[in-house]
């Protein structure tokens, strides 16, 4: 059964917070019913856009995307790049890691009203324009884990969740924190720093991001959630204005006292590996229309059903992972195997899939004498499975 609530909740904050009662909205949603169908009944459209591979260009995997009017920005882990390509899928310039003396983040985000591109190295804000060049930069008090703009003068942050020598222990920290106009403004979620312990104690992905933010492309909003609970918060430059709250069968959630219960992330750890199956956050989180989309995260690797879109307005399950390709889509996925949705732009939702997994699904799919649209003829007689990712754009039948 799929159904809501609706309740009220006060919103944490700091001294330099605003004070506000809102509504959480908690929906109970059983993956086991999300139900499936042909690329046709799902969405309304599949497109495909090879990203152009030359030598400058060319780089494994998409760590993180952001969506413009006329460009697909990427990151990738593995170069500690950033790349920019217009939506043909052609390569425009780039943003090359290596040649800042602490390297860059990839964790990047993008001032839609400036054109800039802003990430940070150390304790410094670098803003790039969409050439590639460095146009400003400035001092950063705090290392943040995880970024996002909401306007032209105002950035939302996480930082890391760790002590630090500028956190005194047993101090009172905050998973979202406002920078406008370069200066500290309104903080909410707060949390006890001695719960996380120290960078020693702590797993690579306990440290990456305790919190993630995504834009739907909704001019001044985010989504965001973090670890080790199932909340989604609707965030503008006001403060967080809505809530929902993912209620799963109990086979799949975390004990309701559980932070009190593992207060260390080395327990949680260590309870999450033993109960595998159990959901502990949520990430590729976007509100088109009625529809919200997430995916669940849990130890276990094996989980057949990890992405859903959600319609708030009938309850509608649908699990991404259940969607067959059909003639809409040429028998290609629309979705790599440990892929998930990348990105949004309030019309339509984007994943990535490798050139290896699309050219063994060509080669697993000739019997169906798939009729490849011009852009997939040309990719696939000129490129190979060592080529940049391919991006798939979806357009969900609302």
């Amino acid at each position: 059964m799929l159904f809501s609530v609706e309740q009220k909740i006060v919103v944490a904050q700091s001294s330099v917070s605003y004070s506000k009662t809102l509504t959480t909205r908690k929906l109970y949603i059983n993956p086991e019913y999300a139900r499936g169908g042909l690329d046709s009944q799902i969405f309304k459209s599949v497109n495909f856009i090879p990203l152009e591979t030359t030598k400058e260009s060319l780089f494994g995997k998409i760590t993180k995307m952001e969506v413009t009017d006329s460009y697909y920005i990427v990151s990738d882990q593995n170069t500690g790049s950033i790349l920019i390509f217009y939506k043909t899928g052609k390569f425009k310039s780039k943003i090359d890691g290596r040649k800042f003396e602490r390297g860059i983040s990839v964790d990047f985000t993008v001032d839609q009203e400036q054109g800039l591109i802003i990430t940070r190295s150390f304790k410094t804000l670098f803003s790039f324009n969409f050439e590639g060049e460095l146009v400003k930069q400035s001092p950063i008090n705090e290392i943040y884990s995880t970024v996002a703009s909401l306007n032209a003068s105002t950035l939302v942050y996480s930082p890391f969740i760790y002590l630090t020598n500028s956190i005194k222990k047993d101090s009172t920290n905050y998973f979202i924190k406002f920078l406008k106009d370069a200066s500290l403004g309104k903080q909410l979620l707060p949390f006890n720093v001695l719960q996380y312990g120290t960078p020693a104690n702590l797993s690579t992905m306990d440290t990456q991001k305790p919190y993630h933010f995504y834009y739907s492309g909704i001019k001044n909003r985010l989504l965001f959630a973090g670890n080790y609970n199932t909340n989604i918060y609707d965030l503008s430059s006001s403060g967080i204005e809505n809530t929902y709250t993912l209620v799963f069968p109990k086979a799949n959630s975390l004990p309701p006292d559980s932070i009190a219960i593992l207060p260390s992330v080395v327990e949680m750890q260590t309870y999450l590996k033993k109960n595998e199956n159990q959901i502990f956050n949520l990430r590729g989180l976007y509100l088109i229309g009625n529809s919200l989309h997430f995916e669940t995260v849990m130890t276990s690797l094996m989980a057949k059903d990890r992405y859903f879109i959600y319609n708030l307005k009938t309850q509608d399950l649908i699990s991404l992972n259940k969607v067959s390709p059909g003639i809409m889509s040429s028998y290609l996925p629309l979705l790599s195997y440990y892929g998930s949705i990348v990105g949004c732009d309030g019309k339509y939702i984007y994943s990535t899939v490798s050139s290896l997994e699309m050219f063994q699904a060509k080669e697993a799919t000739t019997d169906k004498k798939p009729n490849y649209p011009p852009i997939l003829q040309e990719y696939f007689s000129t490129q190979d499975r060592k080529s940049n990712p391919v991006i798939v754009q979806l357009q969900p039948a609302l």
